[in-house]
């Protein structure tokens, strides 16, 4: 926990928050006595590793995405187009993020972020709650969508089909909705363009609207989902795409490109690489496993901690799930039935933990595009996990109580 006190200090000290979590994974690694060998191992492949190499070009290619795409018109088409189909300005700033919620893509929540960032300023929304906004609604499906890759690897542990998992775990989606939205009534009032915002209803144009300016990343998910094409394969054709309808100049490409590439993003992905690459390869997840207040509680608790915790050191939710449900597979399948209340309570445990971590690339993220101060989002977001977690408590003992557990 000390070592994430460091981090949260450093970050309001305003240090970089890559060579904070650089910093930070080499006295990790000293704290664990590794060798130094291990260090600059950890440091090498945290940089220039293939799976950051990878995010590196999923995140430029999405950031060129959005840049295209506003600068052919289709993020105002869908930003004017939204309010058209709903009066209420709280749905209205909801669906962007849940909606590129649906698309499992690394950093996605600043496509979302783009996408909605005019909106939130017509509703004279502070930058704090604009990334709490995006960040919660960006993150609704994660507990239960079958696209996700922490459903499909829980799934595969368990041994159970993707889609009873996610009927099961559909109830912890429709928690988090619905605190959302009771959040958003009362931290939303408008602002001084809301009645022109809402004089614009008319359904059938907003949807075409939508449509027509949406058909990028529609594409994408026609493409990364429905015919499993890679990422890095969907994203570069759909950029091309985007390009040639919505026709821009050489120069508007180039600004384009030039906006993407941005050395704030890419040196905070790589210090949250960097530090993700030292947790694992120092194998700090044994050491949490074997800590004596995990081992003197009874499996369901420690299962809880474990999980939260690693997702709080990571931000990641295939890290929690892949640690966690291997490691308590025999306390959750008995005789070959799997007890998908206990599970379901476990991801939840997890999943608060992502949510919380200060290595969240969608935290991260939506908070330098808002311009928001880490700080006064964890002040609303910690709450939010809290009351969250209280829910998902109460509706476990019912569970527990009905004889479902």
């Amino acid at each position: 926990m000390g070592i994430f006190i460091l981090i949260l200090t450093l970050v309001k000290l305003k240090v970089d928050l890559g060579l904070t979590l650089i910093l930070s994974s080499v006295l990790v690694a000293i704290f664990f006595r590794s060798p130094t060998s291990k260090i600059i191992d950890c440091l090498l492949t945290g940089v220039v590793g293939i799976d950051t190499l990878k995010l590196l070009e999923i995140v430029f290619l999405a950031l060129t995405l959005s840049s295209v795409m506003d600068k052919a018109g289709y993020l105002k088409k869908i930003v004017f187009s939204t309010p058209m189909i709903s009066s209420d300005p709280r749905w209205i700033i909801t669906f962007i993020p849940a909606l590129i919620g649906l698309l499992p893509m690394p950093a996605g929540a600043l496509v979302s972020a783009i996408m909605v960032g005019e909106l939130f300023e017509q509703l004279g929304i502070g930058n704090d709650v604009k990334t709490l906004l995006n960040y919660w609604f960006r993150h609704i499906w994660e507990y239960s969508w079958p696209l996700y890759p922490g459903i499909l690897l829980q799934a595969a542990v368990l041994g159970v089909s993707v889609l009873s998992l996610s009927l099961h775990q559909m109830y912890l989606t429709i928690i988090a909705v619905f605190l959302g939205l009771y959040f958003i009534r009362r931290g939303v009032t408008g602002g001084k363009n809301r009645e022109e915002i809402l004089n614009q209803k008319n359904v059938l144009e907003g949807v075409k609207g939508i449509l027509g300016g949406y058909w990028p990343i529609l594409a994408i998910v026609l493409g990364g989902i429905v015919l499993k094409i890679s990422f890095l394969w969907i994203l570069p054709v759909v950029v091309i795409l985007t390009i040639l309808v919505g026709r821009l100049s050489k120069e508007d490409v180039k600004e384009s490109l030039k906006e993407a590439f941005s050395m704030e993003i890419i040196s905070s992905l790589i210090g949250v690489m960097v530090f993700k690459t030292t947790i694992e390869k120092i194998e700090v997840f044994k050491y949490i496993c074997s800590y004596p207040v995990i081992q003197y509680f009874s499996p369901f608790i420690s299962s809880l901690i474990t999980s939260f915790l690693i997702g709080l050191l990571t931000g990641v939710t295939v890290a929690f799930v892949g640690v966690t449900y291997p490691l308590f597979k025999p306390f959750l399948v008995l005789n070959g039935s799997v007890n998908f209340c206990l599970s379901s309570f476990i991801f939840a445990f997890g999943f608060a933990g992502c949510l919380l971590s200060p290595l969240h690339l969608c935290l991260i993220f939506s908070s330098k595009y808002f311009k928001a101060n880490l700080h006064d989002v964890y002040r609303k977001l910690v709450p939010l996990v809290i009351v969250l977690l209280m829910l998902q408590i109460l509706l476990f003992l019912v569970f527990l109580l009905a004889g479902f557990c």
